[in-house]
C-alpha cells in the first residue's frame, strides 16, 4: 500500500519553512513563522496550502483558484481529511456553496475508502 493509497490526490511536495525577522536586542525575532506548504499538480494545474505550525487544525490556500474544478475539490478533500479548518486565499472561510460539496464529497470519498 502507497502512503497516500486512501488519498484522491496526493501533494507532489511538502515543504517545512521557517521565516523569521531580525533579531531583536532581547533575542526574539520581529516575526517568526513556522510552517508546512503541501503543494499540490495535476492536468497542468497547481496549488499551494499552507499550515502555519500554532494554528492547530487550520489549513490555508495561498493562490485564488476555481474552487469548483474537479482538481480544486480533490485538493480541498485532501485538506479537509487532515484539518478541521480550510480556509480560501485571501477570503477566509470557503464559500457556503464550497463547502456544502465539500462535506459530501468528503463523506463519499472516506464511506468508499474506510478500513473495514
Amino acid at each position: 500500500m502507497s502512503y497516500y493509497e486512501q488519498d484522491i490526490i496526493a501533494p507532489v511536495s511538502i515543504h517545512h519553512g521557517l521565516d523569521y525577522g531580525v533579531p531583536e536586542l532581547d533575542g526574539s525575532f520581529g516575526f517568526l513563522y513556522n510552517f508546512i506548504d503541501y503543494r499540490f499538480e495535476a492536468d497542468g494545474q497547481a496549488l499551494t496550502a499552507r499550515h502555519y505550525l500554532d494554528q492547530f487544525g487550520v489549513v490555508s490556500l495561498t493562490e485564488e483558484v476555481e474552487l469548483t474544478s474537479e482538481f480544486a475539490q480533490s485538493v480541498l478533500v485532501f485538506l479537509a481529511m487532515r484539518f478541521s479548518e480550510v480556509l480560501d486565499a485571501g477570503q477566509g472561510k470557503l464559500p457556503e456553496a464550497i463547502t456544502s460539496e465539500l462535506r459530501s464529497r468528503l463523506a463519499a470519498h472516506m464511506a468508499k475508502h474506510a478500513i473495514k
